[in-house]
C-alpha cells in the first residue's frame, strides 16, 4: 500500500489544535491547584512541565494527539510506518520540533515524504490515514 503524507496545512492544523489542548489542560489543572493552597511552587512547575513536555510524546508513542485525530494523521516510524515511534523517540522529538518551530515545517514541500526538520532528526514521518 503507498503511503499518503499530509500536506503542511494539515499538520499546522493538527499543531494549532495540540496548542489549545494543552492551554486547556494547563488551566484545568491551575483550578485544581487552587483548591490546595499548600502546594508547593516545585509542584506546580513539575505538573506544567507534566503537562506541557509530555502531553504529545505519550499521544504520540502510544495512541494520537487529539489534534492528529482530527487531522487524521498519525507519526510512525521512517523505517516500517505501520509501526509508532517508541517513547524516547517521541521525547526526543517533541523539544526539537518546539525548539525549531515553524523552520521545521520549511522542508515538508521540498521533501518527498513530506518530513519535516525534527520527523528526519528523530527516525519519523506523518502519514494521513
Amino acid at each position: 500500500m503507498e503511503e499518503k503524507y499530509p500536506l503542511l496545512k494539515t499538520r499546522i492544523q493538527s499543531t494549532i489544535i495540540d496548542s489549545v489542548v494543552i492551554i486547556i489542560m494547563l488551566a484545568i489543572t491551575a483550578n485544581i491547584i487552587d483548591y490546595f493552597p499548600e502546594t508547593t511552587e516545585t509542584a506546580r512547575m513539575l505538573l506544567f512541565v507534566i503537562v506541557v513536555v509530555l502531553y504529545e510524546p505519550i499521544c504520540v508513542a502510544y495512541a494520537c494527539t487529539l489534534g492528529n485525530y482530527i487531522s487524521k494523521i498519525r507519526v510512525r516510524s521512517a523505517e516500517d510506518t505501520s509501526k509508532r515511534i517508541n517513547l524516547f523517540q517521541a521525547i526526543y522529538r517533541y523539544p526539537i520540533k518546539a525548539l525549531l518551530g515553524i523552520i521545521s515545517f520549511f522542508t515538508i514541500n521540498v521533501n518527498p515524504r513530506k518530513r519535516a526538520i525534527h520527523d528526519m532528526l528523530t527516525g519519523s514521518v506523518v502519514i494521513e490515514l
